[in-house]
């Protein structure tokens, strides 16, 4: 989803543009429809707020700024 407002001093925010793109399902979990929708359309749309998980480990602050020391290749002569 992508949007664009416009604001002028103290006024409310003014939609200028928005174009969201969506991705229906059928049953079996195949792609049934792809399309894209702008605030001509005038449609409610319900975000999902999901996270596809990925596979590795999940790092702390700490561990991502630490994890390299001692790790770096010395160049061979």
């Amino acid at each position: 989803m992508t949007s664009r407002t416009r604001s002028f001093a103290f006024f409310k925010d003014r939609l200028e543009s928005r174009q969201i793109v969506f991705v229906s399902f059928a049953e079996d979990g195949r792609v049934d429809e792809i399309g894209t929708l702008s605030e001509v359309d005038g449609r409610q749309v319900t975000l999902v707020d999901r996270e596809t998980p990925t596979a590795g480990q999940e790092f702390t602050i700490l561990q991502q700024l630490l994890g390299n020391l001692g790790r770096f290749n010395q160049a061979t002569q």
